[in-house]
């Protein structure tokens, strides 16, 4: 156990992280207009680029005000609870229970990583070939993407587990895990199969 209570340097995440923000949003609108352009080719006309830019510009803004104003009390308590299950650390008595049902649920969101994996397969059989580099770029940033955040989730997922197997500060009971996580397993499983199905039957009817 750790009796000790630590609290997050910032009550906001680092600049760096929340300007990352609108490159990856961007980056993101951009791959997948391109992927659908191969059954919507108004996509990869004007039509999509202005879906692109509003993207680009709803998320600076966004960003932006995010910046600017104060975190409201509920954003700082998701922050330190952020921050204590990712450091291991006691957040106090008055996150603790929260940080406790927060580790419960997060626990088996390694299974969404899993799926996250193979998830870019849906996009392989929309993408235009007919425009060889264009696709192959966007389906290639569509693979880094969902790596990236399958990789977020399942370091998020054993901080969780780390959490509810040594939980920092005084002994207590823990809560029980969510109904969801029983039968999660069995759907990402299936979500999987049918994606790569899927994949494989394109490939065979082109």
């Amino acid at each position: 156990m750790t009796p000790s209570v630590d609290l997050p340097v910032s009550d906001r995440p680092p600049a760096w992280q929340a300007w990352a923000v609108p490159p990856l949003a961007t980056a993101y609108a951009a791959a997948l207009v391109v992927v659908q352009g191969g059954n919507w080719p108004a996509l990869l006309g004007p039509l999509g680029w202005w879906l692109v830019g509003c993207v680009a510009v709803v998320s600076l803004l966004g960003t932006g005000v995010t910046r600017l104003r104060e975190p409201a009390p509920r954003q700082v308590a998701a922050r330190r609870i952020q921050h204590a299950l990712r450091a291991h650390v006691d957040p106090g008595p008055e996150l603790r229970e929260r940080a406790d049902r927060q580790a419960a649920s997060l626990a088996g969101h390694r299974w969404v990583a899993a799926f996250l994996v193979v998830a870019p397969l849906l996009f392989v059989d929309s993408a235009p070939w007919d425009r060889a580099v264009l696709a192959g770029v966007a389906v290639a940033a569509l693979v880094v993407l969902f790596a990236a955040l399958a990789v977020t989730v399942a370091r998020s997922a054993r901080d969780a587990r780390r959490w509810l197997t040594d939980p920092p500060g005084p002994p207590r009971v823990l809560p029980p895990a969510p109904p969801w996580q029983r039968v999660l397993p069995v759907v990402v499983a299936a979500g999987a199969i049918c994606v790569v199905a899927a994949f494989l039957l394109g490939l065979v009817a082109s």
